[in-house]
């Protein structure tokens, strides 16, 4: 029973983690199959979509709140988005311009 659960009695976070997969390959495999039988692409959007609907479904298994994922949405979540998306933008484009 210790590899289910942990010493709170809750399911282990690697179980999870299995369960996010799951759900993710159930919405996103019909989706692969329907953008092939029409012929058109799945954008990035479709894919955030995806991504956002199975972590949805997974945290109402669980029962927790969608923030315990993004966190509580306020200013200082908003300037550490920022400079995380500046540091991330910076670490693609300096080795792009050395080569």
């Amino acid at each position: 029973m210790k590899l289910f659960l942990n010493s709170s009695r809750q399911v282990r976070n690697i179980w999870w983690v299995a369960v996010f997969f799951g759900v993710l390959a159930l919405i996103a495999v019909p989706f692969i199959f329907l953008s092939q039988a029409f012929k058109w692409e799945i954008t990035m959007t479709h894919q955030a979509f995806i991504v956002v609907a199975a972590s949805s479904i997974c945290q109402l298994i669980r029962k927790k709140p969608f923030k315990e994922l993004t966190g509580v949405i306020n200013y200082r979540w908003l300037k550490h988005f920022l400079t995380g998306s500046g540091i991330g933008a910076a670490l693609m484009l300096f080795p792009a311009l050395f080569l």
